[in-house]
């Protein structure tokens, strides 16, 4: 049991939970950098990211926005609501989900920001944060209403979309093909094939109702391949059972699949909800993501997640500890908690589909609902990638990383983009036990492997002048973060063993 948590001294002894993906033998390990630098072109591609909307049909201008709950600016018996307390017009830092009328102010945004879109990446994440109270009608009802309105909002512009963590009922938990129906989500996977099937061909639909992941190929020479990897989600108690049963297998055909886009000359970008080197996804499942990473890096030209809501990103390092890829990271639209709503719009390169930029935007929210329902938020540019850097390659990246290990201002402008300029964040600021923390986040594909987060901390620590560090920082210990996952989690995992529990004695 010990050995699947987050904790770095277990060793993996049970064979279920040590189990290894078969990597075809075509290329041995990366001897040297991934450098590729393609240049911009004025046939770049665009593409949009959201993620992490987090729609909560039952926001309420006005009620209170600092209860007690997981979630709160909902419907509530409290009266005497202090101005301070109430919730925004526009949703609200505090522990609270996206209005409607928010999503689509910003679906219309980008509509006026962008003068061609080419694809969306959706990655995951529609369903509010009220985990105690979801239903399996109501999570439907609300993937249905968010993908009925981006249909609406970008008519004839491919999306493709994941689930994400929060979509099944109960959240979190993502069956496997040998538990019985009655405890399993193929309901969810049927019902998202109803919601995506508009963007996606029909051969696609197997792997979605087997385990809701596929792939497609948009255009000759570019595939998408689309992970449901939640199965690699350490509060998704079903990789307790047999992680072999539980996560190999999608692993399996991520590998098969690659394996044939290299063979067919494509270049492949890959969506996947949760980062691998976040600390609640399970460290077998990334060290062997990170294998098939490496013996492809020629082929996958990018890799887009969501979870966190944090504008950010990681390298991928390989066995041998050269950069290999990188897993950009499109913040969220909600603004749970103490995040401005943001969306990202990548340019690519039309023949490697390498990212050679992005930009972030966002609006204020302590502007907005001062404003209130008078006038529509100021969504602007908070900033292009390329002012920290032009080579967007992976070992471009780590040489970037360098830069702000050596000069902290650098790293401090990263951290204010990664937290949004969110009012709240700015305030509290980032001391010197955050800013390595941010460093060795960048830097961590696979949790408990930080090889590298280590020797960027330790020039970090000489550029801040020795700070000090009295207790052992790992990519975890992130002052900047929500606050909120552990709460969330364990109340969530009360609920899914409650779930359990009832179908084994029923």
């Amino acid at each position: 049991f010990c050995s699947i948590l987050p904790i770095t001294f277990c060793d993996v002894k049970q064979e279920e939970f040590n189990w290894s993906v078969t990597i075809d033998n075509g290329k041995g390990l990366l001897t040297a950098p991934k450098s590729t630098v393609p240049k911009k072109t004025s046939n770049d591609l665009t593409i949009v990211q959201l993620t992490d909307i987090h729609y909560d049909p039952e926001y309420v201008v006005g009620s209170l926005a600092d209860c007690e709950e997981v979630m709160c600016c909902r419907e509530t018996p409290a009266s005497g609501i202090s101005d301070e307390a109430k919730a925004g017009f526009w949703s609200d830092y505090r522990s609270c989900d996206s209005p409607l009328h928010m999503i689509e102010n910003a679906f219309d945004s980008i509509k006026e920001t962008n003068e061609k879109i080419d694809y969306i990446y959706q990655t995951g994440d529609i369903v509010p944060h009220n985990i105690w109270s979801t239903t399996k009608e109501s999570n439907m009802a609300m993937l249905t209403e968010i993908h009925d309105l981006i249909a609406e909002k970008f008519p004839g512009i491919p999306v493709y979309p994941i689930p994400g963590n929060h979509e099944p009922h109960p959240a979190n938990i993502f069956g496997h093909e040998e538990i019985p129906n009655s405890m399993n989500i193929y309901w969810l996977y049927e019902h998202l094939w109803k919601v995506w099937q508009r963007w996606l061909p029909e051969e696609a639909k197997e792997t979605i109702l087997k385990g809701g992941y596929y792939t497609v190929s948009p255009r000759p020479g570019f595939r998408v391949i689309a992970l449901n990897n939640n199965d690699c989600y350490l509060f998704n108690f079903w990789v307790f059972f047999d992680g072999s049963i539980t996560s190999q297998p999608q692993l399996d055909w991520l590998h098969d699949t690659l394996l044939a886009a290299e063979k067919a000359g494509e270049k492949v970008h890959i969506l996947a909800h949760i980062p691998s080197g976040s600390s609640d996804c399970w460290s077998i499942w990334a060290r062997e993501y990170n294998r098939i990473i490496e013996r492809f890096s020629d082929t996958i030209s990018g890799i887009f997640n969501g979870h966190t809501h944090k504008d950010e990103m990681i390298l991928h390092y390989s066995q041998n500890g050269h950069p290999m890829g990188i897993s950009w990271n499109g913040g969220s639209l909600t603004s749970y908690t103490n995040k401005n709503p943001n969306y990202r719009s990548y340019e690519v390169e039309p023949t490697t589909y390498q990212v050679v930029d992005h930009s972030t935007w966002i609006f204020n929210l302590t502007q907005a609902n001062e404003a209130g329902e008078k006038a529509k938020p100021e969504w602007y540019k908070e900033y292009k990638f390329t002012e920290f850097t032009d080579d967007l390659s992976p070992a471009g990246i780590d040489a970037l990383l360098e830069k702000m290990a050596a000069e902290p201002s650098v790293l401090r402008k990263y951290w204010e983009y990664k937290a949004t300029s969110a009012d709240p964040k700015l305030n509290a600021g980032c001391n010197d036990k955050c800013l390595l923390s941010t460093i060795c986040s960048l830097a961590t594909s696979e949790y408990g492997e930080n090889r590298r987060c280590k020797e960027l901390k330790e020039k970090l620590k000489e550029s801040l002048n020795n700070a000090p560090t009295d207790s052992p920082i790992e990519p975890t210990d992130d002052p900047d973060g929500d606050g909120s996952a552990s709460l969330t989690a364990s109340i969530t995992s009360i609920v899914a063993i409650l779930y359990v529990v009832k179908h084994i004695l029923l």
